[in-house]
C-alpha cells in the first residue's frame, strides 16, 4: 500500500508528487512490491487530491500498457496488480492499521499490535504500507546506491534528502526538496524567501500540526530526526509552519486543536473526551474568559491523552503543552 492520505495541515508534499512525477511513484511501488513478492497493491489517495488520483490512474493504464504492471512483467515470473483507491476522506486513515481497514470497508480506526500487519493485515494477508516519500526515493537508491543516499545528507546522522513544505508567514511558502538536516534558518530565509514584509519570525511548528512550537531563541537547528530531538521535537511531516509577532498563538492553538477534534475516530475515550475538553478550555481562554485553573487542566487532560489507543491523540496535545511551555505569557493575556 502507499499512502498518498496526507491530511496533516501545512502537508501538501503529496499533491505535488503526483503532479511532478507519478511514474516515480508506480516505480518504487512496484519495487517494493517486487521485493516482498506482493501481488497486489494499493495507491490509497485523499479524497480532495481527486487530480491527483485521476494522474495516477492515467499513468496506470500507461504503465500496465507497456507491460510494468500485470501478469510476467517485462517478461518474468513476477505478476502485479496496482490500483488507485480513494480514501472516504478521514485524518486517522493516515495511520497505517487504520488505513488497512479503511481499505477493507471497515471502521478505519488504529489497531495495535500484534500482529503486526506485516504478518496478518489487509483482509489477513502480510501487508507492508509505506508513504509515499519514502517509495519514491527507491529507484534513486537502487540505482545509485545506499552509501551515495545516505552521504547527500549535511549531517551525520541522517540519509538522503527530505521534502519540507514551508507555509506561514514567509514570501515564497512551498515545498522543498533539500538534503536532510538543512539548517532552518536556510529553509525559512533561502528557500522560502524570508518573512513577510512588517513580519518578524516568532516561532513555528517545524514539522507539521501535530509537533510542538519551537521555542523562542531556538532558531538555527538541523532539520533531521537527531537535530529536532535534541530540542525536545519532532521531524514528524517535515511541515514547517511560520508564525510571525502578531500571530496570537493561543488561536492558532485552537484552530488546530479543532481540527484534530473533527478528526478523531472516537474509538477511545482519552482522545474522544479529552481533546474536546481542551477546545473548549482554550475556547474559553481565547475570548478573555479564561481562569487560572484552566492551565493545570489542560495539562492534565494533555497528559491523559497519552493513555489513547494510537499517536493521533498526544500528536494533536503537542501544540498545546508547547503553548502553556514556552508561550505562557500569551495563555495569561
Amino acid at each position: 500500500i502507499t499512502n498518498i492520505d496526507e491530511m496533516e495541515p501545512g502537508t501538501f508534499k503529496d499533491r505535488l508528487m503526483t503532479h511532478i512525477d507519478p511514474h516515480m511513484i508506480i516505480e518504487g511501488t512496484i519495487v517494493a512490491a517486487y521485493s516482498v513478492s506482493a501481488q497486489k497493491g494499493f495507491i490509497f489517495v485523499r479524497p480532495s487530491y481527486e487530480s491527483s488520483a485521476v494522474i495516477l490512474e492515467r499513468e496506470l493504464r500507461i504503465a500496465r500498457e507497456a507491460g510494468y504492471i500485470g501478469k510476467n512483467i517485462l517478461g518474468t515470473s513476477f505478476s502485479f496488480d496496482l490500483v488507485v483507491h480513494r480514501s472516504g476522506g478521514r485524518y486517522i486513515c493516515g495511520e497505517g492499521t487504520a488505513q488497512i481497514n479503511a481499505l477493507m470497508g471497515l471502521r478505519p480506526r488504529p489497531q495495535q499490535s500484534p500482529p503486526r500487519s506485516t504478518e496478518k493485515g489487509l483482509w489477513e494477508k502480510p501487508t507492508v504500507l509505506d508513504n509515499m516519500e519514502t517509495l519514491v526515493n527507491v529507484p534513486h537508491i537502487l540505482r545509485n546506491g545506499a552509501e551515495w543516499f545516505k552521504n547527500l545528507a549535511k549531517t551525520k546522522t541522517a540519509s538522503g534528502t527530505k521534502l519540507y513544505c514551508v507555509s506561514g508567514k514567509v514570501n515564497r511558502p512551498g515545498c522543498f526538496e533539500l538534503p536532510m538536516g538543512t539548517r532552518l534558518p536556510e529553509l525559512i530565509e533561502e528557500h522560502a524567501g524570508g518573512m513577510l514584509p512588517g513580519s518578524q519570525y516568532k516561532t513555528c511548528l517545524p514539522g507539521g500540526a501535530s509537533t510542538s512550537f519551537l521555542p523562542q531563541g531556538v532558531y538555527d537547528i538541523e532539520m533531521d530526526f537527531d537535530g529536532l530531538k535534541k530540542v525536545k521535537n519532532r521531524l514528524g511531516t517535515g511541515a514547517v509552519i511560520v508564525f510571525d509577532q502578531k500571530t496570537c498563538l493561543v488561536a492558532a492553538t485552537l484552530n488546530l486543536i479543532e481540527f484534530f477534534v473533527r478528526e478523531s475516530c472516537g474509538w477511545c475515550t482519552p482522545c474522544r473526551e479529552a481533546l474536546p475538553f481542551i477546545r473548549e478550555l482554550l475556547w474559553r481562554i481565547e475570548a478573555g474568559d479564561g481562569k487560572e485553573e484552566f492551565i493545570p487542566m489542560l495539562r492534565r487532560m494533555s497528559a491523559h491523552t497519552w493513555k489513547s489507543y494510537c499517536a493521533f491523540a498526544p500528536g494533536a496535545t503537542m501544540p498545546v503543552m508547547s503553548l502553556l511551555d514556552h508561550f505562557a505569557e500569551e495563555v495569561h493575556e
